[in-house]
């Protein structure tokens, strides 16, 4: 899978390989984060461009892989774990390392990820 364009906040649209037609695609919110997003077309929360761009320019283009850990509410939008193939770098860990999110206070200690103290 390539992750190719990104969408507001921390959600990231990664690409398989096409086979015959249209490459599948999966819509992946990084878990347990909070990132700055657009509210409409014309207006978005302070710095959500730098956010999102910042996820944009270390994914786009390159092999990642994923793991879906909880479904989203429409089929295809789901919540989980991003890693570049290359270095197995965890997203979510890089986007909070640079300050471009926070980190959701998870109370149940089941529902974090296990890289939630990291965070």
């Amino acid at each position: 899978m390539h992750c190719r364009r990104r969408s507001s906040g921390a959600t990231i649209i990664i690409y398989g390989t096409p086979q015959g037609g249209p490459p599948p695609e999966n819509q992946i919110t990084l878990e347990s984060l909070l990132a700055p997003m657009r509210s409409t077309e014309t207006t978005e929360e302070p710095y959500a461009w730098e956010s999102r761009d910042f996820l944009r320019r270390i994914c786009v283009g390159k092999q990642v892989r994923f793991q879906i850990t909880r479904p989203g509410m429409q089929p295809g939008r789901d919540y989980g774990s991003v890693f570049l193939v290359e270095g197995n770098e965890n997203l979510a860990l890089s986007y909070v390392a640079e300050g471009w999110c926070d980190v959701k206070e998870i109370k149940d200690a089941a529902r974090r990820p296990s890289y939630y103290e990291d965070l």
